[in-house]
């Protein structure tokens, strides 16, 4: 068991542990986009509208500019 430690505490370790979340929230930001494209257009909105006000999505820009 003090290998895995002395692996996880390695600075290699720390690097992998650091990108495995970055990679984890990156893949989760574009699932939670897919999912809020699909919606029906009164949802989408409502739900855009919640994740603006939590700052957990940037407010939509307009399409035309």
């Amino acid at each position: 068991m003090n290998a895995v430690w002395d692996i996880v505490f390695s600075p290699m370790g720390l690097v992998l542990y650091a990108g495995f979340w970055a990679l984890k929230l990156t893949v989760g930001v574009w699932v939670i986009a897919r999912i809020v494209a699909r919606l029906p257009l009164r949802q989408r909105l409502w739900t855009e509208q919640r994740l603006v006000r939590m700052r957990l999505m940037k407010r939509p820009t307009d399409p035309l500019g």
